[in-house]
């Protein structure tokens, strides 16, 4: 076990730098106008190229600031995220286009939820429960990972709401329910 260990702590380097590798590929990716949803979202294939105006796995972006949360806590290299900073700021803001009436996510182009029929329209349209609880996640985790307190108070009163939508009018947790809806309307 020991010599186990010896292998994994040297092979670590190795491991994280092909994973900064990974993400400053997609960081460093031009953006801005007619780029993946033209609201500075990031491209979702490698090598993190997108032609003008192609639509873009919005959900995606959501899952890659997740991973360069977790790369900084893993390997301590707040260089990285300090260094894109802008870049993760632009793409925040950008994701306030969606933001509706109902304070959620709302008409989201290409909600990627997994490699099933989840990801067809009906099942994401108009309000996505899983792309809203994803991105509360995402805020949340970027408000710590930047300091930044409004992040994170927007991705707890997201959550809060989309709990709230969930619950049941009975007094118990949406959570000890066997399953939840795919999708939520906004009425009133």
């Amino acid at each position: 076990i020991s010599s186990m260990r010896f292998l994994m702590s040297s092979a670590l380097p190795n491991l994280v730098s092909v994973e900064k590798a990974f993400l400053e590929n997609f960081l460093l990716a031009p953006y801005g106008d007619g780029v993946g949803a033209a609201n500075n979202f990031f491209p979702e294939v490698y090598p993190a190229n997108k032609l003008p105006g192609a639509p873009a796995i919005t959900t995606w972006s959501f899952w890659l600031m997740l991973e360069l949360v977790e790369y900084v806590e893993r390997s301590g290299d707040l260089e990285l995220a300090l260094t894109h900073a802008k870049r993760v700021e632009d793409f925040v803001a950008g994701t306030q286009r969606y933001i509706g009436e109902s304070g959620l996510l709302q008409d989201m182009p290409f909600v990627f939820i997994d490699w099933s029929q989840s990801n067809h329209a009906q099942n994401t349209q108009p309000i996505s429960t899983a792309a809203n609880a994803l991105y509360a996640f995402m805020l949340i985790r970027l408000g710590k990972l930047y300091h930044r307190a409004d992040w994170t108070a927007e991705g707890e009163r997201i959550r809060r709401t989309v709990r709230s939508a969930l619950s049941v009018n009975d007094g118990s947790d949406f959570i000890d329910k066997p399953f939840f809806p795919d999708t939520l309307r906004w009425e009133d």
